[in-house]
């Protein structure tokens, strides 16, 4: 005689499959009425309390994220780093520091590393007799964009009256104005996905 072996899998850690399962536990307990197995033995009030419950804290999270992910697309367009931009998309965060490192780069020609100062990573190679410059801009997320712009903006301002940015093509008003709305957005981000 072989032997007949019965397996149920529970989801676990899928709540939109747990709460899919409870409602259809639910369905099939009412429909049975009386005759439900569960009547005597299972609290089905409190269970069916529980699976509301789970349902709306499931809706609001859903929600949560879904507001969260769009502060961080808006933070992507002001970085200038979301699809379908590029280094020529005007008025952008990535176009305005690559303006300014370039800037910078023309007035510390002879000492290029003083780039560092303003959150840059300046890597000097040596070629034969060939010095090689390489101040690359990190477009790979919006925090990397922001950690050199907050570093950029923060060297101007202590630099003051004597920034040697005032001079530059770079309209560091707008610069400040684009910088602390992306913050803003990715400030946001953050505590809506702590949220969930």
């Amino acid at each position: 005689m072989s032997k007949k072996n019965v397996r149920v899998n529970i989801h676990v850690n899928e709540p939109d499959e747990t709460i899919k399962l409870g409602k259809a536990i639910i369905k099939q307990h009412t429909d049975l009425g009386a005759g439900s197995p569960l009547t005597d033995n299972f609290d089905m009030t409190e269970y069916g309390d529980l699976i509301t419950d789970s349902e709306n804290f499931r809706k609001d999270a859903k929600k949560k994220e879904e507001q969260s992910q769009s502060k961080y697309n808006q933070a992507e367009v002001i970085c200038g780093i979301a699809k379908g931009q590029n280094k020529q998309t005007k008025d952008t965060l990535y176009v305005m520091t690559t303006s300014t490192r370039d800037f910078l780069l023309i007035k510390y020609r002879t000492a290029p590393e003083t780039l560092s100062e303003y959150g840059f990573n300046v890597v000097i190679s040596q070629t034969g007799g060939r010095r090689n410059v390489s101040v690359d801009i990190p477009v790979d997320s919006p925090e990397a964009v922001l950690t050199l712009c907050n570093a950029i903006f923060q060297k101007h301002t202590d630099d003051g009256l004597t920034s040697v940015l005032l001079n530059s093509t770079v309209d560091m008003v707008l610069f400040d104005s684009k910088r602390t709305a992306a913050n803003t957005l990715m400030t946001e981000h953050g505590t809506l996905r702590a949220g969930n």
